[in-house]
């Protein structure tokens, strides 16, 4: 078994063709940026397979460690943003333009749970990435769960 992403489905709107009179276009197209926002803002990952351990890779520019959380369960790692908004615009000035917003995420993976290591994973926040290092266990002997501080 190889280690790899768990897609998680997005709820996208359905809308039947009888409620065009009770639903505006400018509602459903603000409904449908949200959808796509949630969607843009959710990192790309690379998984790197070595020897002695596997590597995640996560490009998350513009946070800082404290908002990643991540964590193992039965052999699947979860691996979140929590992020309190804050409100950059002062009070006399109004946002008339925005192109980039940040959402929270998660992103789930399935571990080949026989090989990892789960008492000797680190995560580290450096330069806009996040890293995950799983070491490699030959045996089956982990515990099922823990919570992983990103450094």
């Amino acid at each position: 078994m190889i280690m790899k992403p768990i897609k998680l489905e997005a709820n996208l709107p359905e809308i039947p063709l009888y409620f065009d009179d009770f639903v505006t276009k400018e509602a459903y197209q603000a409904s449908l940026r949200r959808i796509a926002l949630q969607l843009s803002t959710t990192p790309t990952a690379n998984i790197l397979e070595t020897i002695e351990s596997f590597l995640v890779e996560l490009a998350c520019p513009g946070f800082s460690r404290e908002n990643f959380k991540v964590r193992i369960e039965d052999a699947v790692l979860y691996i979140s943003l929590d992020l309190r908004r804050t409100n950059t615009v002062l009070p006399k000035e109004k946002m008339i333009h925005q192109e980039h917003a940040y959402q929270p995420f998660l992103r789930v993976f399935q571990l080949p749970f026989y090989k990892i290591d789960i008492n000797n994973i680190h995560a580290w926040y450096h330069a806009g990435m996040l890293y995950i290092r799983l070491p490699k266990k030959p045996d089956s002997d982990n515990k099922i769960s823990r919570e992983i501080e990103v450094k």
